[in-house]
This record gives structure tokens, C-alpha cells and sequence, in this order.
């Protein structure tokens, strides 16, 4: 039996590149500068008539240094077993306008391994959603820190649910304030938004400066997230099944920056439905798109935890994919 795929989804990292032009080179969206950086970036961007068309096929980004240190592992250890798919699509478009790229990716039969990064997890939710993607095709999953950077109150009301009849109005009161809390600076954009107390969290540093630099799209993001609360009950449907299908399918890489107040919570609402492991992260440093981890699980919870080495963390979410035991202790996770 072949190896499964493996489809990777972005979230909102964003990059600027060398720009000889502003007005054509803009800010781009894509998972080829994370995880893929030695394929061509097929960036997309929105001509004058709003409508989405590849870049210059010229544009590359990410030095040879990051793809070593950083990504060398993970991408050697798929590259010559599985076929590693990094679809670029547009997140300044509403995920189920980004689908319409991604339909040729989700087509086929076969089984596949996911990475979602971010709120690539959405996207994938819209997916299944839609039917694009037939969920009995998903071998494993991984969520490299969920929606919002991990933030345990959005994976509580993803996997809760945020209104269940008389509390509705209160869900969706906190929904919103969860958002304001992640991005104050950027949600006191919309109107009508209740920002006290909320303090910046630790998005990384290129995300935050491109969005906070562009009230325009920064505005047009949150919109898009606003959305009907059929959707986001659909959405939080689609990721209870997910959790019942897979069980101990799922590893999850999720962090705040504190992993002592996020482990039990997550561990609890995660695997609600399923038994997937978990991973705890702590702060991040700002150049890097993923987080540094920390081992904790439902049956070995996190205290303090230890930091690994980014490599390491990528390095151990291929040999998971590949069903290969990961240590079961904090020491063993750092010296295997």
C-alpha cells in the first residue's frame, strides 16, 4: 500500500518580498516559505479586476541557512517516501473562496497526512465542509498551534461548541473577546469591539508588522472571521467528528507562551472526543514560524516542560506521521 500523502496548510504567516514594485508585489500568503522552501513560490495575489492570479514565477524567497537548520529534517525525511504537497492559496480571501485553489489538491482517492498550521485548520474544516475532502481519507492529523496561536479559549469553543441554546449570546460575546485578546491591535480596528484589558499576545513579529502596517487588509481579515454563526457551528461539527474519527490520530502543537495555564485545558477539550496526543509549546522566538515544544499528553502531563530545538520538534511530527513511537518523557523527547 502506498504512503500516504502529505498535504500541508498554511495559516497567516506572511512575507514581503524583494519588492521592486510595490504596487505588483504585495504581501503574500503561502506555506512553500515555511515548510517547503526549496520548491518555487507560487504565490498568489489579486489583480485589478480582484481576481487571483499566480505571481512572477521569478520571485523566491527564504535563504539556504533557515532551510537547513530549520526544515532540513522534516523535508528530508518525506522527500524521498511521500509526496509533500504545500498548495499556495490567498488568505486574504475568505477560506472558502481560497478552496477553489485548493480543489485539485483535496481530489483523488488515496489517503493522505495533514498538517495544519495555524488557521489552516480552518481551512481544512471548510473543506470537509463542502465535501471537497472525503474525511475517511485522513490517515493523521497534525495542528501546529491552532487558530490564534493556540490560544486555549478559541480551541475551547472549537471543540465546546459556543452557544448551546440559552448561552448563546454569552458564546458569542466571548468569541469575540477571545479575538480581541489575541489581536487588540488589529481587532480595535472593527467597530463596536470592547478591547479593554486585552493585551498584545505573542503572534510572531513578521504577521504582526504586516498586518498592523495595513489597516486596509488587517480589516478585511477580521470580517472574514466574523462569521455566521451557522458557519462557526458547522466548523466546530466538522472538528468534534475529526476528533471521533481519528482519536489517537491527532498530535497537537499548541502554546500560549505559558504552557502550565494551557496544557490541562487543551488536553481536556482536544481530546474530548479523541485520544491524541499533545504537544505543549512555549514563547516562540519571532523569526521562526514554529514554536519550540514541550512533551505533555493526557497520561503525561506537562509541569515546565523542556524546550526542544525547532529541527527536533519537525523531526518528531515526521516520525509520528510515519507511526513511529514518540518518546514518552521530557528527558527521552530531548536525548532519544
Amino acid at each position: 500500500m502506498p504512503e500516504p500523502a502529505l498535504i500541508l496548510l498554511h495559516g497567516i504567516r506572511g512575507a514581503t518580498l524583494a519588492q521592486r514594485d510595490e504596487d505588483s508585489f504585495t504581501r503574500i500568503w503561502s506555506l512553500a516559505q515555511e515548510f517547503h522552501p526549496r520548491s518555487l513560490l507560487l504565490a498568489l495575489q489579486s489583480d485589478e479586476g480582484g481576481r487571483v492570479v499566480p505571481m512572477m514565477p521569478e520571485a523566491r524567497i527564504f535563504a539556504e541557512t533557515l532551510e537547513d537548520e530549520i526544515y532540513g529534517p522534516f523535508l528530508n525525511t518525506f522527500q524521498s517516501t511521500e509526496s509533500v504537497l504545500a498548495p499556495p492559496f490567498d488568505w486574504r480571501l475568505a477560506p472558502a473562496q481560497a478552496l477553489e485553489s485548493l480543489a485539485p489538491t483535496f481530489a483523488g482517492s488515496g489517503s493522505l497526512n495533514l498538517v495544519t498550521h495555524s488557521m489552516g485548520l480552518f481551512v481544512l474544516l471548510e473543506a470537509l465542509r463542502q465535501k471537497l475532502l472525503d474525511p475517511s481519507r485522513l490517515a493523521r492529523l497534525v495542528l501546529v498551534t491552532p487558530p490564534f496561536c493556540g490560544s486555549a479559549d478559541i480551541v475551547s469553543l472549537l471543540a465546546r461548541g459556543i452557544d448551546s441554546s440559552a448561552d448563546g449570546e454569552l458564546g458569542e460575546r466571548r468569541y469575540d473577546h477571545c479575538l480581541a485578546r489575541s489581536f487588540p491591535s488589529l481587532y480595535r480596528l472593527l467597530p463596536g469591539v470592547d478591547c479593554a484589558g486585552c493585551s498584545k499576545n505573542w503572534l510572531d513579529a513578521s504577521s504582526w508588522q504586516m498586518l498592523a502596517g495595513d489597516p486596509a487588509t488587517a480589516r478585511s481579515f477580521f470580517l472574514q472571521l466574523s462569521l455566521a454563526r451557522e458557519d462557526r457551528l458547522a466548523w466546530q461539527e466538522q472538528f468534534r467528528d475529526l476528533c471521533r474519527r481519528l482519536r489517537d490520530d491527532i498530535l497537537l502543537l499548541a502554546g500560549t507562551g505559558v504552557p502550565t495555564q494551557v496544557n490541562p485545558e487543551l488536553a481536556s477539550d482536544v481530546s474530548r472526543e479523541g485520544d491524541g496526543r499533545l504537544l505543549v509549546c512555549s514563547t516562540r522566538p519571532s523569526d521562526c514560524p514554529l514554536p519550540r515544544v514541550v512533551l505533555g499528553s493526557q497520561t503525561n502531563p506537562v509541569k515546565h516542560g523542556e524546550i526542544l530545538t525547532d529541527s527536533r520538534a519537525l523531526e518528531l511530527i515526521a516520525r509520528w506521521l510515519r507511526h513511529e513511537p514518540l518518546p514518552e518523557s521530557n528527558d527521552e523527547l530531548r536525548h532519544d
